[in-house]
Protein backbone atom coordinates (compact mmCIF):
# COMPACT_ATOMS: atom_id res chain seq x y z
CA UNK A 1 0.00 0.00 0.00
CA UNK A 2 1.42 3.40 -0.94
CA UNK A 3 1.98 6.06 1.70
CA UNK A 4 -0.67 8.26 0.07
CA UNK A 5 -3.28 5.50 0.17
CA UNK A 6 -2.42 4.86 3.82
CA UNK A 7 -2.83 8.57 4.61
CA UNK A 8 -6.24 8.57 2.93
CA UNK A 9 -7.38 5.44 4.71
CA UNK A 10 -6.52 7.04 8.05
CA UNK A 11 -8.09 10.35 6.95
CA UNK A 12 -11.43 8.64 6.18
CA UNK A 13 -11.30 6.70 9.46
CA UNK A 14 -10.86 10.03 11.27
CA UNK A 15 -13.63 11.63 9.20
CA UNK A 16 -16.02 8.88 10.26
CA UNK A 17 -14.96 9.10 13.92
CA UNK A 18 -16.37 11.01 16.89
CA UNK A 19 -14.78 14.41 16.07
CA UNK A 20 -14.21 14.54 12.30
CA UNK A 21 -13.05 18.16 12.12
CA UNK A 22 -10.35 17.89 14.78
CA UNK A 23 -9.40 14.28 14.08
CA UNK A 24 -8.68 14.95 10.39
CA UNK A 25 -6.46 18.02 11.01
CA UNK A 26 -3.23 16.01 11.53
CA UNK A 27 -3.50 14.74 7.94
CA UNK A 28 -3.80 18.23 6.43
CA UNK A 29 -0.83 20.30 5.31
CA UNK A 30 -0.62 23.81 6.82
CA UNK A 31 -1.23 25.19 3.29
CA UNK A 32 -4.27 22.97 2.83
CA UNK A 33 -6.84 24.06 0.27
CA UNK A 34 -10.39 22.71 0.12
CA UNK A 35 -12.44 23.18 -3.05
CA UNK A 36 -16.17 22.50 -2.86
CA UNK A 37 -18.60 22.69 -5.81
CA UNK A 38 -21.25 25.40 -6.06
CA UNK A 39 -24.00 22.88 -5.29
CA UNK A 40 -22.50 22.05 -1.89
CA UNK A 41 -23.51 23.16 1.60
CA UNK A 42 -20.32 25.25 1.88
CA UNK A 43 -19.33 26.11 -1.73
CA UNK A 44 -16.05 27.67 -2.79
CA UNK A 45 -12.43 27.40 -1.74
CA UNK A 46 -11.29 27.41 1.87
CA UNK A 47 -7.69 27.70 3.00
CA UNK A 48 -5.72 26.21 5.85
CA UNK A 49 -6.91 24.45 8.94
CA UNK A 50 -9.29 27.31 9.81
CA UNK A 51 -10.97 26.92 6.42
CA UNK A 52 -11.40 23.19 6.96
CA UNK A 53 -12.92 23.76 10.40
CA UNK A 54 -15.39 26.26 8.88
CA UNK A 55 -16.47 23.64 6.32
CA UNK A 56 -16.87 21.02 9.04
CA UNK A 57 -18.94 23.44 11.15
CA UNK A 58 -21.27 24.11 8.20
CA UNK A 59 -21.64 20.39 7.52
CA UNK A 60 -22.42 19.76 11.19
CA UNK A 61 -25.17 22.38 11.05
CA UNK A 62 -26.62 20.84 7.87
CA UNK A 63 -26.51 17.14 8.83
CA UNK A 64 -27.43 15.28 12.00
CA UNK A 65 -24.99 12.52 11.00
CA UNK A 66 -22.78 11.78 8.03
CA UNK A 67 -20.19 9.32 6.84
CA UNK A 68 -17.98 8.81 3.82
CA UNK A 69 -17.38 5.29 2.56
CA UNK A 70 -14.58 5.07 -0.02
CA UNK A 71 -14.96 2.18 -2.44
CA UNK A 72 -12.35 2.87 -5.14
CA UNK A 73 -9.04 4.73 -5.27
CA UNK A 74 -7.62 5.70 -8.65
CA UNK A 75 -4.04 6.86 -9.29
CA UNK A 76 -4.08 10.18 -11.15
CA UNK A 77 -0.43 11.05 -11.67
CA UNK A 78 0.75 12.58 -8.38
CA UNK A 79 -2.84 12.77 -7.12
CA UNK A 80 -5.44 10.25 -6.01
CA UNK A 81 -9.10 10.21 -6.99
CA UNK A 82 -11.32 8.51 -4.42
CA UNK A 83 -14.86 7.43 -5.22
CA UNK A 84 -17.07 7.39 -2.12
CA UNK A 85 -20.62 7.08 -0.95
CA UNK A 86 -21.75 10.01 1.19
CA UNK A 87 -24.36 9.01 3.73
CA UNK A 88 -26.06 11.67 5.81
CA UNK A 89 -29.33 12.90 7.25
CA UNK A 90 -30.45 16.49 6.81
CA UNK A 91 -30.67 18.11 10.22
CA UNK A 92 -33.76 20.22 9.42
CA UNK A 93 -35.42 18.06 6.77
CA UNK A 94 -34.74 14.58 8.12
CA UNK A 95 -34.03 13.52 4.53
CA UNK A 96 -31.58 10.62 4.31
CA UNK A 97 -28.85 10.93 1.67
CA UNK A 98 -26.97 8.05 0.09
CA UNK A 99 -25.13 9.61 -2.86
CA UNK A 100 -21.86 9.14 -4.72
CA UNK A 101 -19.17 11.75 -4.09
CA UNK A 102 -15.70 12.02 -5.53
CA UNK A 103 -12.58 13.46 -3.90
CA UNK A 104 -9.41 14.43 -5.75
CA UNK A 105 -6.44 14.66 -3.37
CA UNK A 106 -3.03 16.29 -3.82
CA UNK A 107 -0.17 15.73 -1.39
CA UNK A 108 2.89 17.58 -0.15
CA UNK A 109 5.37 16.56 2.55
CA UNK A 110 3.33 13.47 3.45
CA UNK A 111 0.12 15.43 4.05
CA UNK A 112 -2.99 16.36 2.10
CA UNK A 113 -2.44 19.78 0.55
CA UNK A 114 -5.58 19.97 -1.60
CA UNK A 115 -8.97 18.27 -1.61
CA UNK A 116 -11.39 18.90 -4.45
CA UNK A 117 -14.88 17.57 -3.74
CA UNK A 118 -17.07 16.64 -6.72
CA UNK A 119 -20.75 15.76 -7.04
CA UNK A 120 -20.31 14.55 -10.62
CA UNK A 121 -18.10 11.53 -11.34
CA UNK A 122 -17.44 12.51 -14.97
CA UNK A 123 -16.22 15.96 -13.88
CA UNK A 124 -14.02 14.36 -11.21
CA UNK A 125 -12.48 11.99 -13.74
CA UNK A 126 -11.81 14.89 -16.16
CA UNK A 127 -10.15 16.88 -13.37
CA UNK A 128 -8.04 13.87 -12.41
CA UNK A 129 -6.74 13.60 -15.98
CA UNK A 130 -5.59 17.24 -16.00
CA UNK A 131 -2.08 17.92 -14.83
CA UNK A 132 -1.83 19.19 -11.26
Amino acid sequence: MSDRVDILQRFYEAWNGPDPAADTLPFLHEEFEYVNPESAVEPGTRHGHAGWLKVAESADKAFSHMSLEPYETIEAGDRLLVLTIFRACGRDSGVELDVPEQHLFSFRDGKIVRLEWFHDEAAARRAARRRA
